[in-house]
């Protein structure tokens, strides 16, 4: 909530977007560079990655500021099940990779993994945050305004 009123109080999207999809795809590289982290650092890095998705807020906003008044509602949702379409795709992937990896171990009916496969798995959440950076940076400055006439004042031609 912090970050979507603190882009409408400085009236910009763009550098949250940005800033958050950064602190995102830094924490989740460190996270998978990193093996295993000190606890105090492993905490600060989830804290950091929980913070980033925060940046996913003020992507409502700029979808809506980009977009005619009557296709916000279908604009937003677009941007909401953005995250849900990510997650989705992720998880059969990163299952994919452990199983590509799995030595063969099973205790009580189910596959255990070493560390390492976790680890090598975990570039897939570095390769989707970095997806956000690449998108905070193609996204369009709006200084929190609608870029496009409002509803009734645009003429289409068919």
């Amino acid at each position: 909530m912090l970050t979507g009123h603190a882009s409408a109080v400085f009236r910009r999207r763009k550098p949250f977007l940005l800033a958050t999809a950064t602190v995102g795809v830094t924490g989740w590289l460190a996270l998978a560079a990193l093996g295993t982290p000190p606890l105090w650092l492993l905490d600060f890095l989830f804290a950091a990655v929980g913070w980033a998705v925060s940046g996913f807020v003020a992507a409502f906003s700029v979808a809506k500021e980009v977009n005619l008044a009557l296709s916000t509602g279908i604009a937003t949702g677009v941007v909401n099940a953005g995250g849900f379409v990510g997650a989705a795709l992720a998880q059969p992937f990163v299952g994919w990779l452990l199983d590509r990896s799995w030595a063969g171990q099973v205790s009580a009916g189910m596959r255990v993994y070493e560390p390492a496969d976790y680890l090598g798995a975990q570039w897939v959440s570095v390769a989707i945050a970095a997806v956000a950076v690449v998108g905070a940076l193609l996204s369009r400055e709006t200084y929190a305004t609608h870029t496009l006439p409002p509803h009734g004042s645009l003429r289409l031609h068919t």
